[in-house]
C-alpha cells in the first residue's frame, strides 16, 4: 500500500512465513523505504537541533574544538563552566593560544532576555546574549552542535539566532488526574 505512494511496484509470489502471509513486494517497498531513509540521515552532515530555533543558517566551516580558550564575562561563568564541560567530555583539551570560543553580553535585534545568537567559524565560536541566562540557553545549543570526527570534537559551522517562542516559561500540573 505504502508502496503506491512512493511509487515502487514490483511483482513477486507470495511467500509463507509462520502463521502470517507476507508478500515479497511489501518487503522490498519496506527495505527500499528503509534504505531511503538511512541513505537521508546519512546524507544530512547537520545535526538535529531540538528545540529549532527561530533561524539557522549552515555553513562549509566547522570549528575544532581539540584545543580551546573560552572567554567570557565573570557574569557568564555558569554557562563557561558548562561549555568547558561538553567539550572536555567530547575529547576536547584547554589550550591558549589555539581555537577560540567567545561568550559576550550584547544586542542580540531582540528585546528578550533569553535571546542568543552563535556563530560557528573555522577559526572561532561567539555566543552573544541579552543577559547571562541567553548565553546558558545558547551554549545548551552548542551543546547539540558537538560531534566527533576522526576522534576529535568538531562544532558544525552555522549562523543561529534564537528566542523564547513564549515570554513565560513553565509546566502543567494536570489536576484532574494528579
Amino acid at each position: 500500500m505504502l508502496g503506491r505512494y512512493i511509487g515502487l511496484e514490483m511483482t513477486c509470489s507470495p511467500q509463507r512465513i509462520g502463521r502470517g502471509l507476507l508478500c515479497c513486494r511489501r518487503a522490498r517497498r519496506l527495505f527500499t523505504l528503509g534504505v531511503g531513509l538511512w541513505v537521508s540521515v546519512l546524507a544530512s552532515a547537520t545535526p538535529a537541533l531540538i528545540p529549532a530555533p527561530r533561524t539557522v543558517e549552515w555553513t562549509a566551516d566547522s570549528f575544532d574544538a581539540s584545543r580551546f580558550t573560552i572567554t567570557g564575562p565573570v557574569e557568564a561563568r555558569f554557562a563557561i563552566a558548562e561549555l568547558e564541560q561538553i567539550l572536555m567530555a567530547s575529547g576536547g583539551r584547554t589550550n591558549d593560544g589555539f581555537g577560540k570560543l567567545d561568550l559576550q553580553l550584547g544586542e542580540t535585534g531582540s528585546q528578550s532576555p533569553e535571546s542568543y545568537s552563535i556563530v560557528v567559524a573555522a577559526t572561532s565560536v561567539t555566543v552573544t546574549a541579552r543577559q547571562p541566562v541567553g548565553l546558558v540557553y545558547g551554549v545548551q545549543t552548542l551543546r547539540q552542535l558537538v560531534a566527533t570526527q576522526d576522534g576529535r570534537p568538531v562544532i558544525a559551522g552555522c549562523r543561529i539566532t534564537d528566542e523564547p517562542a513564549f515570554a513565560w516559561r513553565g509546566f502543567m500540573h494536570d489536576v484532574g488526574r494528579n
